[in-house]
């Protein structure tokens, strides 16, 4: 097998309970160590990760100190600059790497030059030869996560592992302004728009420990993946596409806002997100008309990528028939509007 040299990039805020178990997971990789480049990013953390690093690791990474926290847009642009490898692996400083995962994500980024590879993550513990992912996740037409079936290409990207070449990259780069979630999915949307791939490959499993600055469910989470979702589809989707959607728009929000309205905190989270993306509607046109520059597909060249179905990951047995009556609405809708899913081919 060839060994292309690999840019390993972590972003750490605050981790420095993770640190050690990450990197080290890296550190011990099945994969020649000469070919292996590690590039943590600290963003001004207050946990004492930058001495901690320091002293376990010295010389064995490469620390960039950031002096304010720049998110993890923002950190891992910063680490972009440092990275050498024919490959850069992005990897969550919270994620745990089994031996072998660098050489098999690498034999995936080997087989097609215009391919990005996403990672399955699954709780620590979990007995990863027992895995075997048969769905892919990608967005709905509004921006949520759904996991399709027998779906492996993807129109975002893979944030907990994620291998792309560095001859793709040129001037793409992670949109800062978004600071916090939803960002990794604009840059593989983007990727995909320039005329490359992202899939996410069953073959890449790790572990993840999973919101280990932000939490599972928390105000912060929600104002920013609310904020960026939503900005993301004014940013990447076509006019005549956010027409087309409007519809949609209005049931998922409606949909949102009636799960919100009872979580106060999350609400007012809710709120301002939405108050961010009106006030600040000038600098998302900007970003449009810069995302369209380096547009090669038109969305109907990609819609394939989406999913029609909202909110799969929270459907019940008991409102199954709710969801059903749901979904044939919204395949009915889409076939008059001339939008056809992925899921809808099946």
């Amino acid at each position: 097998m060839y060994y292309p040299t690999v840019s390993v990039m972590l972003v750490n805020y605050n981790s420095k309970k993770y640190a050690e178990e990450s990197i080290n997971s890296i550190l011990a990789q099945n994969y020649p160590k000469s070919k292996i480049d590690i590039i943590v990013v600290d963003n001004a953390s207050s946990d004492g990760s930058t001495k901690f690093l320091k002293e376990r690791f010295g010389n064995k990474i490469k620390l960039i100190e950031s002096k304010t926290n720049r998110g993890f847009a923002g950190g891992t642009n910063l680490g972009f600059r440092y990275t050498k490898g024919e490959f850069i692996l992005l990897f969550n400083i919270d994620a745990i790497a089994p031996k072998d995962y660098l050489r098999t994500i690498v034999s995936e980024g080997l087989k097609n030059k215009k391919m990005a590879i996403g990672s399955y993550d699954f709780p620590v513990n979990t007995d990863l030869d027992k895995e075997k992912p048969s769905k892919g996740y990608t967005l709905n037409l509004v921006g949520g996560n759904v996991d399709v079936p027998n779906q492996f290409k993807t129109i975002g990207g893979g944030g907990v592992g994620f291998l792309i070449r560095r001859s793709t990259i040129d001037h793409h780069s992670y949109d800062e302004d978004y600071f916090l979630y939803f960002e990794d999915t604009k840059f593989g949307w983007e990727y995909n728009v320039r005329g490359y791939e992202v899939i996410c490959s069953p073959k890449c499993k790790l572990w993840h420990y999973g919101s280990a600055i932000c939490g599972k469910i928390s105000p912060l989470k929600t104002y920013y993946s609310e904020r960026n979702r939503i900005m993301s589809l004014f940013v990447c989707f076509e006019l005549g596409t956010l027409i087309k959607i409007i519809p949609l728009s209005f049931i998922d929000s409606a949909l949102r806002f009636g799960y919100y309205l009872f979580r106060p905190k999350l609400f007012v989270s809710y709120l301002k997100a939405m108050g961010w993306i009106i006030t600040h509607f000038p600098l998302i046109i900007k970003k449009r008309r810069e995302f369209n520059k380096f547009r090669k597909l038109k969305d109907r060249d990609i819609f394939h990528l989406f999913s029609y179905k909202l909110f799969t990951r929270h459907r019940t047995e008991k409102s199954i028939a709710f969801w059903d009556a749901l979904d044939s609405l919204i395949q009915g809708y889409l076939k008059l509007v001339k939008i056809k899913t992925g899921d809808m081919e099946q």
